[in-house]
């Protein structure tokens, strides 16, 4: 038989206890300026990796839109909700172009406005009178890559004797002219007829098919040679050939 029952037990247990005294646990009420910080933090974030995206469009502007998300590291999800976030803000405009060739469809790009180059505290870069953002894209994507595929002395907006090219360069000894095709089909007939003479090559390289296939039923093949952006890019050596080659048969006849 035990010598202590369970009430005894009990009585011990609260007389050893009573001579013990607890702190209950304390977690400070958070300051009203720390509750503000935190709640407007989700915003602050959209911010700052709204700049990050605006900073890098500046820095490559040539970038396709999803391989700058993975650069930045962030999230489809994430990435969807900036670009439409500064897309609703007009601090970029989206364009969409296949500069490759490569299937896969079309690559998105955007391009600054000024309010976002304001965003960011930079100064805007001068485009010409009525250059919209495509427009205005491959211009700068050409200056940029054809120097890559051989050609030298890359302008924008060259002055030729008063008339005004999209891009002019230099291939070995010929002088290149350029016009960029978008929508407007009229000017660019116009557009050539200016160049013919001022230039070794007249190349209208239009944003996609559809504007191509228009453009061959305005202008006749023996004054330009029609193509695509990545028909250019890609084979620049053969266009030329086949513009000369185009040139001299016009001479004979």
């Amino acid at each position: 038989m035990s010598l202590f029952d369970d009430e005894f037990v009990k009585q011990n247990n609260k007389r050893i206890l009573s001579g013990f005294s607890f702190q209950p646990r304390y977690k400070p009420e958070p300051k009203q300026e720390e509750v503000k910080q935190e709640q407007s933090n989700p915003q602050s974030q959209k911010s700052a990796k709204s700049q990050d995206v605006l900073l890098d469009i500046y820095n490559r502007f040539d970038v396709q839109s999803s391989k700058r998300s993975t650069d930045l590291g962030l999230s489809a999800e994430v990435a969807n909700k900036i670009y439409k976030h500064i897309e609703k803000e007009q601090l970029v405009e989206k364009i969409s172009l296949n500069v490759t060739g490569k299937k896969g469809g079309l690559s998105k790009y955007h391009v600054l406005t000024n309010k976002g180059y304001e965003a960011i505290n930079k100064k805007p870069i001068k485009r010409s009178g009525g250059t919209g953002a495509k427009h205005f894209f491959l211009q700068r994507y050409f200056k940029k890559h054809l120097p890559e595929k051989g050609f030298s002395n890359v302008e924008v907006e060259k002055n030729l004797e008063g008339k005004r090219i999209d891009v002019y360069a230099i291939f070995g000894e010929l002088r290149i002219g350029i016009e960029i095709c978008i929508t407007t089909i009229k000017t660019e007939h116009l557009n050539v007829q200016k160049d013919f003479d001022k230039c070794d090559c007249i190349f209208v390289v239009c944003s996609d098919k559809k504007t191509k296939q228009k453009l061959e039923k305005e202008i006749p093949e023996s004054k330009a040679v029609i193509c695509v952006v990545h028909e250019f890019l890609n084979a620049p050596e053969e266009l030329i050939k086949r513009a000369l080659d185009l040139k001299r048969q016009l001479r004979i006849v």
